[in-house]
């Protein structure tokens, strides 16, 4: 995403009342973006809390940028066992070895710096958490991170089938839609183009479908959220016609 973009969203956003930014990708990794930490740190000047979610793999290259400068930290993991990291990324074993071994080197830097950095570990294991929990590496992170288990997974619009699953992984039970928007309706995420696309869950065929309302660049970030393309949205929920993206959707929680 080019600079200019992001400052401007950035600017817009802080002015409708925003506090924290969230730097991920729904497709791709975000740091192997070259100006990510000029962006962060521009966010930061303006006072926005920092989170972000990455693969991990260039971990080892980080720590001290991501220590100084980031709040929320959410690395994607599979396992600490190598091996079992290769098979579920699909990776070369020796490559899964480089990411859990900075994985430990960033929890060290942390705590030397006394833990400015919030780390989560996304589990997405094909052992059961009791039989992690009997890993003495794993065991040895537990007070150094958080573990946000997961034990459904997403179908990704059905493109994902429990074929593709390994072990303990079971895909999530479908969750009736009715006629209440989505959550995801209130999310928004930024695209380098400019666009404004709401719900950074998934994508389907790609990223400029129906639920891009907008571009930061040409649009009032403030009107977008009255505007008809926001206000369709809503209506294709409430009456059950819902976006293509949406329709097998296993992430689906009603706007309360």
């Amino acid at each position: 995403m080019p600079r200019s973009v992001f400052e401007k969203g950035a600017d817009d956003f802080k002015r409708a009342g925003g506090s924290r930014l969230m730097f991920s990708a729904t497709l791709g990794e975000v740091t192997l973006d070259p100006e990510l930490f000029d962006k962060i740190r521009y966010a930061k000047h303006l006072g926005f809390r920092i989170g972000m979610y990455t693969n991990g793999f260039l971990l080892g290259s980080l720590c001290k940028e991501l220590v100084s400068l980031v709040d929320d930290l959410v690395i994607s993991i599979g396992d600490i066992n190598p091996s079992l990291e290769a098979q579920i990324f699909g990776i070369p074993e020796v490559l899964a070895r480089k990411k859990i071994q900075s994985l430990f080197d960033l929890v060290r830097y942390n705590a030397k710096e006394g833990k400015p950095l919030r780390i989560t570990l996304a589990m997405r294991s094909q052992r059961s958490f009791a039989t992690l929990y009997k890993d003495s590496r794993f065991c040895a992170l537990l007070d150094e991170v958080n573990i946000d288990f997961l034990f459904g997974y997403d179908n990704w619009s059905g493109t994902i089938t429990s074929d593709d699953l390994l072990g303990v992984m079971k895909l999530r039970q479908p969750i009736r839609k009715g006629n209440i928007p989505c959550q995801g309706l209130r999310r928004i995420s930024l695209l380098p183009n400019g666009d404004i696309r709401l719900c950074a869950c998934k994508v389907l065929k790609n990223e400029s479908d129906e639920l891009v309302v907008g571009n930061i660049c040409h649009d009032d970030f403030a009107k977008i959220f009255s505007s008809k393309a926001i206000n369709s949205l809503h209506k294709k929920f409430e009456q059950q016609e819902y976006p293509e993206v949406c329709q097998q959707c296993t992430r689906y929680s009603p706007l309360k």
